[in-house]
């Protein structure tokens, strides 16, 4: 499992609705098919495993902490690629109109392509205040496909011809993802 946000950890992402890097191949990591059970200290200070108690578990798969404190979790294993081609393609806030039919288009197609995924940003919003100079608002895409960088290429190839896109892609493993994503 890994949180598609680098800063949240896995039982914080489990407990808080699962979106993970794996969801759009595997689901949710709260679905059932992915998590299976829970060790849990429960109020009184007893310890049992959620699925001893059908509507703790169900709770638990994405209801947030509040239930109890979960000390192991039971969760279903898959290989997963360590060839991931991943990263940002950033763009001057001129492109936002090629962007946005882009993402439109991409988002039609996305049940085609179920390995992949992607997050579009704002960038530099305030950053140019915090040095005394004057923002430079940008736009940014952080793509994610398993299959590797052919069919990255291929499936954001619309991406990466967009006036002013700036590469920022690679190969990475899903460690590397998820640092890349935090910094």
């Amino acid at each position: 499992m890994s949180a598609r946000c680098s800063f949240v950890g896995v039982g914080g992402m489990i407990l808080h609705g699962g979106l993970s890097w794996m969801s759009s191949t595997y689901g949710l990591a709260s679905d059932p098919q992915n998590f299976l059970d829970a060790q849990v200290v429960k109020l009184d200070g007893s310890i049992i495993w959620a699925s001893e108690k059908l509507d703790l578990l169900f709770a638990l798969r994405g209801g947030g902490h509040e239930f109890a404190i979960v000390t192991a979790f039971k969760l279903k294993v898959r290989r997963f690629s360590q060839k991931i081609y991943s990263g940002s393609i950033n763009y001057p806030r001129s492109s936002l109109p090629a962007l946005a039919k882009g993402v439109a288009e991409f988002a039609k197609r996305m049940d085609e392509w179920p390995s992949t995924a992607m997050y579009l940003y704002n960038l530099d919003l305030m950053e140019g205040v915090f040095i005394g100079a004057k923002a430079q608002p940008g736009l940014a895409i952080w793509l994610f496909d398993t299959e590797g960088e052919e069919h990255g290429r291929e499936v954001f190839k619309w991406a990466l011809e967009i006036e002013g896109a700036v590469d920022l892609t690679k190969v990475m493993n899903l460690r590397e993802v998820n640092i890349y994503g935090g910094e």
